[in-house]
């Protein structure tokens, strides 16, 4: 079967200096990273990802 799409995507920013212990904490909740953290230079952005249990997107990222 086709991956279903994410129900929604919200992101939240944090300053640069926090994401990778954002990513830290996450990992040390056991939850798992699904990309980064990764540069996004048209973004302007640094970001990971990670799924909710209900599978809504979300993104941590940091303006760079």
């Amino acid at each position: 079967p086709a991956k279903e799409l994410p129900n929604v995507q919200l992101a939240f920013r944090v300053p640069p200096s926090a994401l990778d212990g954002c990513r830290e904490e996450l990992s040390r909740r056991s939850i798992r990273i699904e990309r980064g953290p990764v540069d996004l230079p048209d973004w302007h952005h640094r970001a990971l990802f990670f799924s909710d249990p209900e599978g809504n997107r979300l993104e941590i990222y940091a303006e760079i």
